[in-house]
């Protein structure tokens, strides 16, 4: 994915990318632990079983998430919404949000 960040900044989307994080909203949190913790607690204890496993709870965690990204240049962040649209928070200050996800200007 790449975002065109309102300063006229791209973002380019890659795996441990500074400035990108991985949200999940406090008020399914509680259910997500408890999700995990079944899905652990009903696994076989093969080692295809801890495969299977681990699937299931790195499905639950995507499911959870939602994907964040932070402009390195204005530190605006976007935030994935769960029906794929993007929303930009604008910090209220830029100095002081800067580094929130990581990253620095440059």
């Amino acid at each position: 994915m790449k975002i065109h960040c309102e300063c006229g900044q791209p973002i380019v989307d890659f795996e441990n990318r500074t400035g990108k994080a991985h949200l999940i909203p406090d008020e399914g949190y509680s259910s997500l632990l408890e999700a995990i913790d079944q899905t652990i607690e009903s696994s076989g204890s093969g080692i295809s079983e801890r495969d299977v496993t681990c699937m299931k709870v790195r499905g639950l965690l995507t499911q959870s998430m939602r994907t964040c990204w932070q402009c390195s240049a204005c530190s605006r962040m976007y935030v994935e919404m769960p029906d794929r649209t993007l929303q930009c928070f604008t910090p209220s200050a830029a100095a002081s949000a800067r580094g929130a996800l990581g990253t620095s200007r440059k």
